[in-house]
């Protein structure tokens, strides 16, 4: 049964923002020492809130920690939070001594002028016009990314995935999400089709879209791949894939014909029956095939000549 850990974020011990992964000092109340908490997240900062759902292990090398398997942060609601929020560089243009002479003027409010009204910070010894607009740039920056961060999580995807989304498709992340969802599929490493699939659902995506058509393509024959069959007749693709998602067998054809226009499929005639690979296995199978007649045409060949009845002898 998953636990929930409340706190603030003393320290970030390590956040790696390629892929998420963050080590946590966290206060918590009731408990004496800052306790580890490890997880994934896009952006994290010392001052700032913390909610995380996991549970406790023991680390053999670090010791007990606490295990996120989501976390949310938030901005600190305290002077002294917040001053250690801003001091952390959360915020670029924005060290310690700039960080503390704004919390001293606007106290709790601070986090609001910056939203409301950063030009009053030009009162302040130290910021000028240039720095002030970096400072605006930043927030906005923030404010995006937790954005993308909450819509995600109310859609039911996990942190680290999460992170993966926001570091390929950036500030149109949600945009891209909604536009097509099934393209996660094909751009995110760690999402399939069933996910995908689910998150289509939530969103309201009809059933019958020609994406999710297109998309269950795809994964019909990567299915057929882990069964060993680099291609497979195109009747079958559309038998396979009709079955999986139980929509109308002429919108899957319909979806076929598009897979191969935008080359994410190829079709190729065997036989007289066309057959169906996906892009990649079928530039891995040509070229297998180039290189092996390449070998057996090489003059003088490549291999060393073997004689059979002595290498029988020896055998």
């Amino acid at each position: 049964m998953p636990e929930t850990l409340t706190g603030l974020i003393e320290r970030v011990t390590y956040h790696n923002p390629e892929n998420g992964f963050a080590v946590l000092k966290v206060m918590v109340k009731g408990r004496q020492e800052l306790v580890t908490v490890v997880g994934s997240t896009t952006s994290v900062s010392a001052g700032e809130h913390l909610e995380a759902t996991g549970k406790w292990v023991v680390d053999r090398e670090h010791g007990q920690q606490f295990k996120a398997d989501e976390l949310k942060t938030t901005h600190p609601a305290s002077a002294e939070g917040i001053e250690k929020y801003l001091a952390s560089g959360a915020i670029r243009s924005i060290g310690p001594k700039i960080a503390a002479k704004i919390v001293a003027i606007y106290k709790e409010r601070t986090l609001e002028i910056f939203e409301t009204a950063p030009d009053f910070l030009l009162h302040i010894k130290g910021i000028g016009k240039e720095r002030v607009k970096r400072i605006r740039q930043s927030w906005q920056e923030q404010k995006e990314v937790r954005k993308i961060m909450l819509f995600l999580a109310e859609h039911g995807i996990s942190s680290g995935r999460a992170v993966r989304i926001y570091r390929t498709y950036g500030q149109e992340s949600i945009a891209k999400i909604k536009e097509n969802p099934y393209q996660l599929a094909d751009d995110i490493r760690g999402i399939g089709f069933k996910t995908a699939d689910e998150l289509a659902a939530k969103l309201g995506i009809d059933r019958n879209s020609p994406y999710r058509a297109r998309a269950a393509v795809r994964y019909t024959l990567q299915e057929l791949a882990s069964q060993g069959h680099v291609g497979f007749p195109e009747p079958g693709v559309v038998e396979h894939t009709t079955k999986l998602v139980e929509i109308d067998q002429l919108i899957v054809e319909e979806a076929v014909k598009a897979a191969v226009q935008e080359k994410a499929v190829v079709r190729e005639s065997i036989d007289g029956e066309p057959w169906l690979y996906l892009t990649a296995l079928h530039r891995a199978e040509v070229g297998l095939a180039q290189s092996v007649q390449r070998i057996g045409s090489a003059s003088p060949h490549p291999m060393p000549v073997i004689d059979v009845e002595k290498a029988i002898a020896w055998v």
